[in-house]
């Protein structure tokens, strides 16, 4: 029979045992509702701060920080103190069994790594994979150390540790898969997205008439109708190009408003886009758009307190009449736009096969072209301006020829135009200034130091004021400016205004002068030469032509005289070629400057240099008609 001692150790240890299991019990439960919170929290919740709340009350500590391995040193990803979110500690020491996956009390000094003022540390290995680290538990100040309790309980927890690294490697997963996808319908959206417009883009398009295409069997025909904005490159080398940016934004969205609802506007690049006109195989049934279009574009625009009237021209290619892939048309609808812009009454063309066989010459011209600007494979030529009064060579006009490959030498109206829309002509006129730079000195020689010289310009030359700049840097370093005089052809394309505000006073600063070509068959207000700085008109050949019997000519001749004369203008009259018209110059006008094949045709310098006796003879001769018929 026991004695009542024995009994009270037995209860005791009953009560122990039963203390145990209940405290195991609790720590179950625990384990168990911090385990399904971690399975049941959000994206956004960390899941090391419901470990920690979970361990906190099984383990009574202070802080604590989740480590993970990062090559030789281990890092914090998760911590409760702002002291341990940016821990960067060795992978040694102490550390180190608990990265081979052993629960780990530590105290004394090796405690400092984890800074601040911890006393002792209880460390949890975590891991997954290739992924190993610890969860560390930090007691503070007179708080005891972990027990060799708090290390066996600290192996059931682990489990929790692991766990809240697989949560939030899932997070992360989950958030990065999320970065990617969203990353990628980015880039998708950018690449088929216009990024100044937001219209569809080159791409975009391409898309989308090969996918019509291939259900042409379902698919109604369709229209490319390509268009570009008239004269753009000189609201951008005037206003800027941020100014030519808003313009397309805003002209994109009129084109979009005056659309279809079907219908579908794409960008290209630069100033050039792609209408593409859905169930339209007529071009009765595609006009009326085109005809929204035009009218919505032309509308006023004001930007940025800018005031703006622009055009568009429209080629138009139908599918399958004028392709059978995307390319095709695209290319055939370019090719109808050529021609309507050529047009001075037609906004809009319809592709037909002629434009083909012009293209295809366009496109061998301009390949022949590009390859004579490389290798510089043009020539100066030169003709001489009269002065009657004087008796002597007063200037000369610089004419730029081509020689092509087969040696033949070509004039400008064969080239200008398609040098102007490839951007070549800026490069072509300064060879000419070059050649014209080295003329100049055997000219003074020939003729007279004072001898000038013209140098022909576009009317979107003349208005660009970075093309003036460099003109005028290059002629000042040759030293020549004050004996050049810029010409210009009088015509529409000639905006007075801009030239007014932009490049006019450019000319003046640089001692430029400026003469109006062709005078007499362009739009220009009289009125206003004077004010545009305008030193010289050069009266059309039209009118010097026959003039000696023509009285219509000599009505209007005589009108642009006196307009000269009274604005103080010095006059040329251009293609004098018969003694006739000479001799009516001299006798029934005050023009005293003439220009024509009558004295020379236009010639390099060599030839100049071997006819220069003869050139002064025959003005010295028309001096002397002038005075005797003045006289």
């Amino acid at each position: 029979m026991q004695t009542v001692e024995e009994l009270r150790d037995i209860l005791a240890e009953l009560q122990s045992e039963n203390g145990k299991l209940r405290l195991a019990a609790e720590h179950g439960k625990l384990l168990l509702a911090a385990i399904e919170a971690l399975l049941s929290s959000d994206e956004q919740a960390e899941p090391f701060a419901i470990v920690f709340d979970a361990l906190q009350e099984a383990f009574k500590f202070d802080t604590a920080v989740a480590l993970i391995e990062a090559g030789e040193a281990v890092v914090s990803i998760a911590a409760q103190s702002e002291a341990q979110r940016h821990l960067r500690l060795s992978a040694s020491g102490p550390l180190k069994k608990a990265l081979k996956g052993r629960v780990t009390a530590i105290s004394g000094d090796s405690v400092g790594i984890f800074g601040g003022t911890a006393r002792s540390a209880l460390c949890l290995p975590i891991s997954l994979r290739d992924k190993r680290g610890a969860l560390v538990l930090l007691r503070h100040g007179d708080a005891a150390g972990f027990s060799r309790e708090d290390v066996a309980l600290g192996r059931r927890f682990a489990v929790l540790a692991n766990q809240a690294l697989v949560v939030r490697l899932q997070a992360e997963q989950r958030l990065e898969n999320q970065r990617l996808e969203e990353r990628s319908e980015q880039l998708q959206r950018r690449a088929f997205t216009d990024e100044l417009t937001g219209l569809p883009n080159r791409a975009h398009l391409e898309y989308i008439v090969n996918e019509k295409i291939k259900n042409q069997g379902e698919a109604k025909p369709f229209a490319l109708a390509f268009f570009d904005i008239d004269k753009f490159k000189s609201i951008n080398d005037y206003y800027g190009h941020a100014m030519g940016d808003r313009l397309l934004i805003e002209m994109s969205k009129r084109a979009q408003q005056a659309l279809r609802g079907h219908d579908i506007v794409a960008r290209l690049s630069g100033d050039e886009f792609i209408i593409v006109i859905h169930g339209a195989g007529e071009q009765k049934t595609i006009e009326p758009v085109l005809k929204r279009v035009l009218a919505a574009v032309a509308q006023e625009y004001q930007i940025d307190g800018q005031d703006f009237h622009s055009s568009i021209s429209i080629g138009v290619s139908i599918f399958p009449h004028d392709g059978q892939n995307y390319e095709e048309l695209r290319r055939n609808a370019d090719r109808a736009m050529y021609r309507a812009k050529a047009s001075s009454t037609e906004q809009y063309r319809f592709f037909d096969a002629s434009m083909a066989e012009n293209l295809t010459a366009r496109m061998e011209l301009e390949k022949q072209l590009r390859r004579a600007v490389q290798d510089r494979s043009f020539i100066t030529y030169f003709q001489p301006k009269i002065d009657l009064n004087r008796g002597c060579v007063t200037g000369f006009e610089a004419l730029i020829r081509w020689v092509d490959a087969s040696g033949a030498i070509r004039a400008p109206g064969e080239f200008i135009e398609a040098a102007t829309r490839l951007g070549l002509l800026d490069e072509i006129t300064m060879m000419l200034v070059d050649d014209v730079a080295a003329a100049l000195p055997r000219f003074a020689e020939l003729f007279s130091p004072a001898v000038d010289c013209s140098i022909n310009l576009s009317a979107s030359q003349m208005i660009s004021t970075r093309f003036v700049q460099e003109l005028a840097a290059k002629l000042n370093e040759y030293g020549i400016s004050e004996r050049i005089i810029l010409e210009v052809v009088e015509n529409e394309s000639f905006d007075k205004e801009l030239f007014h505000q932009s490049t006019a006073p450019l000319l003046k600063q640089n001692k430029l002068r400026l003469s109006i070509d062709d005078f007499g068959t362009g739009y220009s207000n009289l009125s206003k030469l004077a004010v545009l700085g305008v030193s010289e008109i050069k009266i059309d050949r039209s009118f010097v032509t026959g003039i000696d019997k023509n009285l219509r000519t000599q009505k209007i001749f005589s009108t642009i005289e006196n307009f000269g004369r009274s604005s103080m203008l010095m006059m040329t009259a251009e293609g004098v070629e018969t003694e006739a018209e000479l001799a009516y110059l001299i006798n029934k006008t005050s023009i005293n400057v003439v220009q024509g094949f009558y004295f020379a045709k236009p010639q390099d310098i060599n030839a100049i240099e071997q006819n220069a006796a003869a050139l002064n003879q025959a003005a010295a001769t028309a001096k002397r008609d002038y005075l005797r018929l003045v006289g």
